[in-house]
């Protein structure tokens, strides 16, 4: 996110950047409630630092996850203004569904019945390391909590940019879109028809992208 980083410099602003989940090489691999402590802990030391009062959350994929996770159990809504997402993981994603969806050693529910039984040995060894990505799978605990009454909390503006081409959140954009009328949820592709293909990974370099983030930014 260097473009938005960059941005965000040449406005005045100071933008820290928050790494989550970290077991050893691999980053948001660590379940994601977890990791959202990780990020309510450091906003609080962020606020004690700065002074300030709110803070603006700008996140990409499973960062989104987190963000909202927080926002809606860990009290964070009182300490954001916006939340601001790309390619956010919201709905869950259908890709690893088609195995997620097997009914695997007797479970009904396929994978996310396993993940959410907390005696299962599978989930306690061989998925190890990978929490934070199966937090991510429709139907996992965290996407039903936090999908279960709406995403969104009261105080906080939400704004989320869906790429078509996106091949890990599928379906691109209902995957990723919040369901609340009082969000801004936008296709790159229909904003910005010029700016050529973007998936993924490589919307959060989009120069284009990074002014949509701008926009978000310092709109009222």
């Amino acid at each position: 996110m260097a473009g938005i980083t960059g941005g965000i410099h040449d406005l005045g602003g100071c933008p820290f950047i928050f790494g989550y989940g970290i077991i050893g090489p691999m980053q948001a691999a660590a379940p994601v409630p977890e990791s959202a402590g990780e990020l309510a802990g450091f906003i609080t030391k962020l606020q004690a630092a700065t002074g300030a009062r709110h803070v603006d959350i700008v996140a990409h994929a499973s960062g989104a996850l987190i963000a909202n996770y927080y926002l809606k159990f860990l009290h964070g809504g009182p300490h954001v203004d916006r939340a601001i997402y790309l390619a956010p993981v919201t709905q869950g994603t259908t890709l690893a569904t088609l195995v997620g969806g097997l009914d695997l050693l007797g479970s009904p529910e396929g994978l996310a019945g396993i993940l959410d039984n907390a005696t299962d040995l599978l989930r306690d060894n061989i998925f190890t390391g990978i929490a934070g990505a199966l937090d991510c799978l429709v139907g996992s605990r965290v996407t039903r909590a936090i999908l279960n009454g709406g995403v969104t909390v009261p105080g906080v503006v939400y704004s989320v940019l869906a790429t078509r081409g996106d091949q890990v959140l599928t379906p691109p954009g209902p995957a990723s879109f919040i369901d609340d009328p009082r969000v801004e949820n936008d296709y790159f592709e229909d904003l910005y028809p010029h700016a050529g293909v973007a998936d993924h990974a490589t919307l959060p370099m989009q120069p284009d992208a990074a002014k949509w983030v701008i926009k978000q930014l310092l709109s009222e």
